[in-house]
């Protein structure tokens, strides 16, 4: 199987024939096991494997991108090599590290996923994006609409005027802007998070640098006192 190990940054030019990206959420993502009809990994990537090999042009390849925080806990490499001889596809697969995710996503043809967020980062660098699980972001314009067996062939553009409109609706409403593994401390809340506006969270104004003043907790009406 080809092996692609080295670490490329944004300048580097990746010597890959024409590709689509097929980026791997953790094993134990719960989006895998709620939001989607795999039982695995492993059977996302067999899914994958069987329609790319029945229906994708010959002169492409597919790039598994294996998840950063999932080191140490699942490794597909030997796998890959053992089950790729029964789709014929030993040289028309990579298996990847340490890539440089944005460059993957500007030279990809289309990204494959289950519903990972790399879908998000695919729409905005306007690589377009076949889902196969149940993501917030699926719908007519920022997503093929047919089955991943037309999409090797036929991908829709993404509507970035669309994608614009509907990344502010989830910084307004949905998304926060924080860290998994810190604090951010620009924030100067406790939870070093800033919280979407209609968020019944904590929330305040405060000028970098200065001590953190107090939380002011923005209350909720009841649904009987409201309007």
């Amino acid at each position: 199987m080809p092996w692609f190990t080295r670490r490329l940054n944004a300048t580097d030019g990746l010597r890959l024939p024409p590709f689509f990206l097929v980026p791997l959420q953790t094993h134990n993502d719960v989006q895998i096991h709620v939001h989607s009809a795999f039982e695995s990994i492993e059977t996302f990537i067999h899914r994958v494997l069987t329609s790319f090999a029945e229906q994708a042009p010959a002169e492409t390849c597919l790039v598994f991108k294996h998840h950063p925080l999932d080191r140490g806990y699942r490794e597909y490499g030997r796998w890959l090599r053992e089950i790729l001889p029964r789709y014929g596809l030993q040289e028309r697969v990579f298996y990847v590290h340490d890539v440089h995710l944005p460059t993957l996503l500007d030279q990809a043809l289309g990204t494959v996923v289950v519903n990972s967020t790399v879908g998000l980062s695919s729409i905005l660098h306007k690589t377009p994006v076949c889902v196969l699980g149940e993501p917030i972001y699926h719908m007519p314009g920022l997503t093929h609409q047919g089955p991943l067996e037309t999409f090797w062939n036929t991908r829709e553009p993404v509507d970035s005027a669309l994608f614009e409109k509907f990344r502010v609706w989830l910084l307004m409403h949905n998304q926060a802007n924080g860290h998994f593994y810190r604090a951010l401390p620009a924030y100067g809340n406790h939870s070093g998070v800033a919280w979407p506006p209609s968020f019944p969270l904590p929330t305040h104004e405060f000028e970098p640098g200065k001590l953190t003043p107090p939380i002011v907790f923005t209350p909720v009406k009841p649904e009987s006192e409201a309007a």
